[in-house]
C-alpha cells in the first residue's frame, strides 16, 4: 500500500472529502495542514500553486480536488463497476462539488480573500477615476464585477434544495459508492479515533 499525504489549509474545505475518502476506505494518511498565513511560503512547492495536493509515497505531487477523488477512489474500489455506475457517481460528484465551489467563494467573499481582492479592485478602481477625472477624461465606473458576485450570492440561495435532491439521489442508490462515502458528516473524528490519521 502506497504511503499517502494530504496537503491542505487547516480547515475542512475542499479537501474534507478526500478525508472522507479515506476515512471509508480505512486506510492511513498524513493530514498536513497550513495556517493561511504559511501559505505564501510553501505556494510554489505546490503543482499549480494550489491546494489541496495529494502527495503518494513521498515523491509524486498531484493537485485537484475532484481529479484526487477519482484516483482514490478507482484505488479503493469506489468508482463503481461498469461504465454506467462511473457516470452516475461523476454526475452526483460534479453536482455536488459545484454547490460546494459557489458555497466557498461565497464564503471567501464575505470573510477571507475574495473580499480582500474585492476591497483592493474597488480601490484601484476609485483611484483610477481620480487620475482620469485630473486629466480631463470622463471614466465611468464598470459595476460588471459586483454584479456578477451578487448574483454568484444570490444562487447561493437555492442551492440547498438541489442539495437535497443529491443526497436523496445518492442514497437510493445502492450503486453509487462514492455517494455512500460523501455523505458521512463524522469521519473526520472517527478517522482520528480509529488512528487513520497522522495530523502534522
Amino acid at each position: 500500500m502506497p504511503s499517502y499525504t494530504l496537503y491542505y489549509f487547516n480547515g475542512r474545505g475542499r479537501a474534507e472529502v478526500i478525508r472522507m475518502i479515506f476515512g471509508v476506505a480505512g486506510v492511513q494518511f498524513t493530514d498536513k495542514r497550513y495556517e493561511f498565513s504559511e501559505w505564501e511560503k510553501y505556494r510554489k512547492e505546490m503543482p499549480s500553486h494550489c491546494m489541496p495536493v495529494l502527495e503518494i509515497d513521498g515523491k509524486t505531487r498531484m493537485p485537484e480536488t475532484m481529479a484526487i477523488c477519482r484516483y482514490l477512489s478507482r484505488e479503493f474500489g469506489f468508482y463503481g463497476k461498469t461504465n454506467m455506475e462511473m457516470f452516475r457517481i461523476d454526475y452526483i460528484s460534479d453536482c455536488l462539488y459545484e454547490i460546494m465551489h459557489d458555497y466557498m467563494r461565497y464564503f471567501h467573499e464575505k470573510n477571507g480573500r475574495f473580499g480582500y481582492m474585492s476591497s483592493n479592485m474597488a480601490s484601484n478602481t476609485k483611484g483610477n477615476m481620480t487620475s482620469n477625472a485630473k486629466s480631463g477624461t470622463s471614466v465611468s465606473a464598470t459595476s460588471s464585477t459586483s454584479s456578477s458576485m451578487k448574483s454568484n450570492m444570490s444562487s447561493n440561495q437555492n442551492s440547498n434544495s438541489m442539495s437535497s435532491d443529491m443526497k436523496t439521489n445518492m442514497s437510493s442508490n445502492p450503486n453509487s459508492h462514492m455517494g455512500s462515502a460523501m455523505s458521512s458528516t463524522s469521519l473526520e473524528s472517527s478517522n482520528r479515533s480509529n488512528g487513520n490519521v497522522k495530523k502534522t
